[in-house]
């Protein structure tokens, strides 16, 4: 074969590759008759939200369905799935939703670095420093202290407006501004 024949022979394949590609009706692709799995409303007034329907074979394939409401007891605490990698200087900072203690899960202690670990074994502990409740309390009463400073001071300077505008050295406008 010679050179020209080469390229020749490689445009032919491509050119092949490329036209078989194109073909109207895809294989495994969704015909234009088969209804779609879900139906989404738009709102009906600017404030309200869309509705998504599903077809039943779509709310079986994503496992959807209903069940009774019922009280009972749950567990206090939360379990996070992931993956522990140290980086080189084995330090590593750890964030969490309130102030605590970390400890190692079991028996208190932290694994060594190194150390196999079975799936779904728990490593660290948080231990809040005081409950979620008490804290969303504190921070509460922090925005209520805040909040009666500002009225003291927005008190005092429309006393003070008030003074000057009885003395003459103020303005009717500042004195409203105050109030």
């Amino acid at each position: 074969m010679t050179y020209n024949h080469k390229y020749l022979l490689i445009a032919a394949v491509s050119s092949l590759m490329g036209l078989a590609g194109c073909s109207q009706s895809p294989a495994g692709a969704q015909t234009a008759s088969a209804p779609p799995p879900a139906k989404v409303s738009p709102p009906a007034q600017a404030g309200d939200t869309a509705t998504v329907t599903l077809t039943p074979q779509a709310e079986q394939r994503l496992a959807i369905s209903l069940g009774t409401v019922e009280r009972k007891a749950v567990a206090r605490k939360k379990t996070f799935g992931g993956v522990v990698v140290l980086p080189p200087d084995g330090l590593v900072v750890i964030s969490a939703p309130m102030a605590g203690r970390i400890s190692g899960a079991e028996l208190n202690r932290v694994p060594a670095a190194g150390a196999r670990v079975r799936q779904g074994q728990p490593i660290l502990q948080l231990t809040p420093l005081m409950p979620p409740q008490f804290d969303l309390r504190l921070q509460t009463e922090k925005e209520i202290t805040t909040l009666q400073a500002h009225m003291e001071v927005v008190a005092a300077r429309e006393q003070r407006t008030r003074q000057l505008l009885q003395d003459r050295a103020g303005s009717a406008r500042a004195h409203e501004e105050a109030q």
